[in-house]
């Protein structure tokens, strides 16, 4: 009896190891199909989600190197215009330059080709041996000496002989301009000389060419210049200054022989 109990007894430890081996090796196999599937899935899903974000940031590296690439356009562009804008105005100013260095060239030549203005002698001041009674001329004064406000018309504009002293024309008095333009006959063709006697500042025209700029401020002083012109009416046009002090001015010519 006492064997067949031990007999038992071994037998049922067997079993129990038995299920327990079969328990243990339940625990350690290995991953379904199903769950292998599955992580499969996650492995895809894992990629795909790597490889959009990878994608969005090559986007985002694009678009980024664009904008700057517009920036760096627009900056090029804005220096190009600045450039060509500076480079007109030099132009500009450089083609000004020669304009005036030509034009003081001519004017020099033209100075050489006939006497220049030049002090005159008052002892030999010459009267004006021609007179037109029907010569057209207007002049205008202003208050300021460099035409600024109208002030009216000169009576008895011509011949242009003024001598007003420390006073000046319609009640005027220092710091006033006079423009006189009027058209005179010249009976023959020739070499005129003008002479002038001014007090203080004056300008010259002759049919619009301006033969006498003296317009700087300067003391009584007298001067002469020669001019070619054909028998006819020709435009005179003086420009007169006045700062302060005695106000004069007197135009005269003669044909030369």
């Amino acid at each position: 009896m006492n064997k067949r109990k031990v007999i038992l007894t071994l037998v049922a430890l067997l079993v129990v190891g038995a299920l327990l081996a079969g328990t243990g090796c339940t625990s350690q196999k290995q991953p379904s199909e199903l769950e292998q599937l599955q992580q499969k899935v996650d492995l895809l899903q894992a990629q795909i989600l790597k490889e959009k974000q990878e994608k969005e940031a090559e986007k985002q590296r694009v678009a980024e190197e664009e904008r700057i690439a517009q920036l760096a356009a627009k900056i090029a562009e804005e220096k190009l215009v600045a450039f060509e804008t500076k480079l007109a105005e030099k132009e500009k100013a450089d083609r000004l330059a020669e304009l005036e260095k030509k034009m003081t060239e001519l004017e020099s030549q033209r100075n050489a080709a006939q006497p220049g203005w030049k002090k005159y002698p008052s002892s030999s001041y010459p009267s004006m041996p021609y007179y037109d009674p029907i010569a057209s001329f207007r002049a205008e004064v202003y208050r300021g000496d460099n035409f600024q406000e109208y002030v009216g018309i000169l009576p008895n504009p011509y011949p242009i002989a003024f001598d007003w002293g420390q006073g000046g024309p319609l009640g005027l008095t220092n710091h006033f301009s006079v423009r006189w333009e009027g058209s005179v006959w010249f009976p023959e063709a020739g070499n005129y000389r003008f002479f002038m006697r001014v007090n203080e500042g004056t300008r010259l025209y002759v049919d619009g060419n301006l033969l006498l700029n003296k317009w700087s401020p300067r003391e009584t002083t007298e001067y002469e210049v020669t001019s070619y012109l054909s028998a006819g009416y020709h435009q005179i046009r003086v420009d007169y200054r006045e700062l302060k002090g005695p106000a004069l001015i007197f135009l005269r010519w003669e044909k030369i022989q």
